[in-house]
């Protein structure tokens, strides 16, 4: 498997991304995104918190990758 690992840019900070070739998908770290949008002091904490609680209402549509 070819991966190409890149950081983006997102309102100036930093959110890791990795580039499947043979997939042709990016994947990117839903911390650094979770860290962006919600301005949290602990972002790993409150993913754990909050794919709790989308599973216990049963969301299953999550696919979590989590450097």
């Amino acid at each position: 498997m070819t991966k190409d690992r890149t950081i983006k840019l997102f309102e100036e900070k930093q959110v890791r991304s990795v580039w499947d070739v043979e997939q042709e998908k990016w994947y990117i770290s839903i911390v650094d995104v979770v860290a962006i949008l919600t301005d949290s002091t602990n972002p790993r904490k409150y993913w754990s918190v909050l794919k709790t609680r989308l599973k216990a209402e049963g969301f299953s549509w999550l696919q979590i990758v989590v450097n």
